[in-house]
C-alpha cells in the first residue's frame, strides 16, 4: 500500500458502535461514514452548542434593545456598554462550542441543523436537533484494507477501527545488498508479480 495515500481511521472521543456501515473490501469515498458510535461525549458536546447558541440569542436581542434605547437616550452609556459585553461573551462561547463539533466531524450543515433545533421563546424541552451518533468518517477515498471494529464494542480514541488506502497506486519494497548498489539505476525499470 502507499502510505501517502492510506488512512488509519480511529474515533476522536470513547464510544460504543452501534452501526458498521462498512466492510473489508469496500470501496469507499472521502467523507463517507464507516460506522457509528453512541458517544456521550458528542452528546454533551450538542448540548452545550444548543446552550450556547440560545444564549447568544437572548443576549442579541438584548443588546439590539439597548442599542435602539441608546440613539433614544434612554438608556446609560454604563448599561449599553455591559449588554454588548455579555453578547460578546455569549458569542464567544457560542463559537467555541461550535469550533468543538467541527472538531468532531460535524460540518456547517449540520451546525445549522442543531442550531435551528433551538427556540428561545419557549423553555428547554427534549431537542430533537441532537443527533444521538457520532458518524466515523473517512478522509479519502479508497478500499477498506483492515477492519477492527465489532458491533457493541467499545472504543477508545486512538484506536484504530478500518484501514482505508487508495490501491489506484501502489509501493514496493525492494532490498538491495550494499555491493549491489552501484549495479542499480533510478530509471531503471523493474516488473513486479505477485
Amino acid at each position: 500500500e502507499n502510505q501517502n495515500r492510506t488512512a488509519r481511521i480511529a474515533p476522536l472521543v470513547a464510544g460504543q458502535i452501534a452501526e458498521l456501515r462498512s466492510d473489508l473490501g469496500n470501496r469507499v469515498r472521502a467523507g463517507q461514514s464507516l460506522a457509528a458510535l453512541n458517544a456521550p461525549e458528542f452528546t454533551r458536546a450538542q448540548t452545550e452548542f444548543m446552550r450556547a447558541f440560545a444564549q447568544a440569542e437572548l443576549s442579541r436581542k438584548d443588546f439590539e434593545r439597548a442599542q435602539v434605547l441608546r440613539e433614544r437616550q434612554a438608556i446609560e452609556e454604563r448599561e449599553f456598554l455591559r449588554r454588548r459585553s455579555l453578547f460578546e461573551q455569549h458569542l464567544a462561547e457560542m463559537r467555541a462550542a461550535e469550533v468543538i463539533l467541527h472538531s468532531l466531524g460535524v460540518d456547517e450543515e449540520g451546525i445549522q441543523t442543531i442550531a435551528s433545533g433551538v427556540d428561545i421563546s419557549v423553555p428547554a424541552r427534549d431537542h430533537r436537533a441532537v443527533e444521538p451518533l457520532l458518524a466515523v468518517r473517512t478522509p479519502l477515498s479508497g478500499v477498506v484494507t483492515h477492519r477492527d471494529a465489532v458491533l457493541g464494542d467499545h472504543v477508545e480514541p486512538g484506536r484504530t477501527m478500518f484501514t482505508v488506502s487508495d490501491l489506484s497506486v501502489l509501493w514496493a519494497l525492494l532490498d538491495a545488498y550494499e555491493d549491489q548498489l552501484a549495479y542499480l539505476d533510478p530509471a531503471a525499470e523493474v516488473a513486479v508479480t505477485s
